[in-house]
């Protein structure tokens, strides 16, 4: 870019022959230089508004056209990925001071009570949730 000078010769030259202030062409230049680097700073301006702007629009549509579709899919349950390695879960042994084993896990198929075999039926009935009461022992 060229730059125009404030005070150029031949206008000033022409100016005082004509006998006219050569000031006010120095003003008069000042002001259109001013003039525009504030139109090339307001455009500058304007097109990262826009650009910032599109930017916000595609987003939201994007996030919109997800969301659309998420809304109209049937819903699925999302499976775990299987490992190779199967996980057990067990509690562990319950020990006493000297190692020996309280209680431990053992897989059954049912459980049962021998009534004849219980001491208190009934204030063992209701922990078990069963109706064992003296007349059926």
């Amino acid at each position: 870019m060229t730059r125009k000078p404030l005070r150029p010769l031949a206008r000033i030259f022409s100016a005082r022959n004509a006998g006219e202030n050569p000031d006010l062409i120095e003003h008069v230049n000042r002001r259109e230089r001013i003039e525009m680097q504030h139109e090339r700073i307001l455009r500058k301006t304007q097109r990262r508004l826009f650009m910032m702007g599109g930017i916000f629009v595609i987003s939201f549509g994007v996030i919109g056209m997800r969301m659309t579709a998420l809304a109209v899919s049937e819903p699925i349950e999302p499976k775990a990925r299987a490992t190779a390695a199967q996980i057990l879960a067990s509690r562990a042994d319950i020990l006493d001071r000297n190692n020996r084993v309280l209680a431990t896990n053992i897989d059954t198929h049912s459980l049962y009570a021998h009534p004849r075999q219980i001491i208190d039926p009934e204030g063992t009935s209701p922990a078990i949730g069963g109706n064992i009461s003296r007349h059926q022992c």
